[in-house]
């Protein structure tokens, strides 16, 4: 599998997980009452776009530790 087919893989998977169908529309009307319930849905898919974030030129390797603090908040205070 290609970088491509990766990257698109990883956004079908948060689109779905986040059932947003894919519309950054969609995306930017979605509230979030319950932030546990929101990170569940995207626990299983924020590895892989921490490692795609960290393969983004100049800039990816803070869009990858932004996602890893994410990461640890999530786990912290929303355990699975």
């Amino acid at each position: 599998m290609d970088d491509d087919d990766e990257v698109m893989e990883t956004m079908r998977a948060v689109d779905q997980a986040l059932g947003t169908g894919g519309g950054a529309d969609k995306m930017a009307s979605l509230t979030v009452p319950n932030p546990c319930e929101a990170y569940d849905k995207i626990r299983d898919v924020l590895p892989g776009l921490i490692k795609i974030a960290r393969k983004i030129p100049v800039v990816g390797k803070r869009i990858a530790a932004a996602l890893e603090l994410l990461k640890s908040i999530g786990d912290k205070f929303c355990p699975a």
